[in-house]
């Protein structure tokens, strides 16, 4: 990790060490902090985004650090939200009528026997997993559900591995 000194600058240091010793007067000195101004709005800019940018870095999709990052977001009080893996039952199998005994269905290069899924006990949720959020924080106007279904949305889309599936569920 790279330490912070790096990234720490005290101006008035900075632009007492760059004037020559004759010329650092109260005006001249307020003259080039005036002049710096814009510089130094652009580095607070930069340290806010730089503490959000480590704090996005030590957040992935774990379980644990994904709910914190949610949490830290939303409801960072009472720290209610959270998420809850997908409900996954067994396999269908074919059986066949005379001995009673489960069919495979075999892929023609494959050894591998092919199982079958039925819907609606393989995945009760709609998603690889469920983020739940308490009624609590559902806003009652359809813009502001809208505003913070979004945010949460996006903060999701960040942590949370490619590919994968999920669905926002209310709870009481």
């Amino acid at each position: 990790m790279i330490p912070n000194a790096i990234y720490t600058v005290d101006f008035n240091k900075f632009v007492k060490q760059l004037l020559i010793t004759f010329l650092r007067k109260a005006k001249t000195l307020a003259l080039v902090r005036a002049v710096i101004k814009p510089l130094i709005t652009g580095y607070t800019v930069f340290e806010t985004f730089k503490t959000r940018q480590i704090y996005i870095t030590g957040h992935n999709a774990q379980i644990t650090l994904f709910q914190q990052a949610l949490n830290d977001g939303f409801d960072a009080t009472q720290r209610r939200i959270y998420i809850a893996n997908a409900v996954i039952e067994d396999t269908e199998h074919y059986y066949d009528p005379e001995y009673g005994e489960p069919l495979f269905f075999y892929d023609d290069g494959d050894g591998d026997p092919q199982y079958f899924l039925d819907r609606s006990t393989f995945n009760q949720t709609g998603g690889n997993f469920s983020v739940n959020v308490p009624v609590a924080m559902e806003e009652a106007d359809p813009t502001d559900k809208l505003l913070f279904e979004t945010a949460l949305k996006a903060e999701i889309e960040r942590y949370k591995i490619f590919g994968t599936t999920y669905t926002i569920k209310y709870y009481a």
